[in-house]
């Protein structure tokens, strides 16, 4: 991947257990290692909780952690405490947090499980919740290397971006943010349980309570 015209690389390993479906991620964003830790819950793909620390490894990291409930975000860094509350319009939750992959790669799946046009994106390292409106209709130019059964979900404003993602496993192919040059291409994945149970944790109804997945691994390479 590259993010602001840099190389970089990235890590996501999905895996569920009885406290939700866990999302783990190690990146180094343009010489910035970062590590990140999300879940969610396992019906609803709404998230639980969110911690990362950013320049980790250096004399100087910044610890972050997030709480959820119904229609807010309770964020602690630097032992201050910040609520973010859900947009008007957009009553459900998910994490966009910078150029870390790990948020935008459940994006797919926790859009369609929440049904909603509008979202309230939670970044933690701005601080910030911001209303996204999801546009599955655009008219894109399908990027190499994507797969010709890919679709894709944008967001206009207040930043444009696009993830191609397999529409039956929800797995992100590439996102894309022309704004920032931050360009995110998935690479590979290792399925420890099998490929079918890898990605359908991010599937709907029936298919994400089956007990045949709850003991799903995926580890996705960008």
């Amino acid at each position: 991947m590259t993010a602001a015209g840099q190389p970089s690389t990235s890590t996501i390993k999905v895996k569920r257990a009885a406290d939700g479906l866990h999302i783990s991620e190690e990146s180094e964003i343009a010489s910035h290692a970062v590590n990140a830790a999300l879940v969610l819950n396992t019906a609803s793909l709404a998230p639980v909780s969110y911690a990362a620390t950013y320049d980790a490894g250096t004399s100087h990291p910044q610890d972050i952690s997030i709480s959820f409930t119904a229609n807010a975000a309770h964020v602690t860094t630097f032992g201050l405490q910040t609520t973010l509350i859900a947009q008007s319009g957009a009553p459900h939750l998910v994490v966009l947090d910078g150029a870390m992959p790990s948020g935008f790669f459940a994006l797919p799946a926790a859009a369609a499980a929440a049904r909603a046009a509008s979202l309230t994106a939670i970044n933690a390292g701005a601080l910030s919740a911001i209303a996204l409106s999801l546009n599955r209709n655009l008219s894109l130019p399908r990027p190499a290397g994507v797969p010709a059964g890919d679709v894709a979900v944008s967001v206009l404003n207040p930043t444009a971006f696009s993830v191609w993602y397999d529409p039956k496993t929800f797995v992100m192919h590439e996102l894309d943010v022309p704004l920032h040059n931050v360009v995110e291409k998935f690479v590979k994945y290792v399925a420890a349980a099998g490929t079918p149970s890898a990605v359908a944790f991010a599937r709907q109804g029936e298919h994400r309570r089956d007990a045949r997945y709850r003991a799903a691994v995926m580890i996705a390479r960008y």
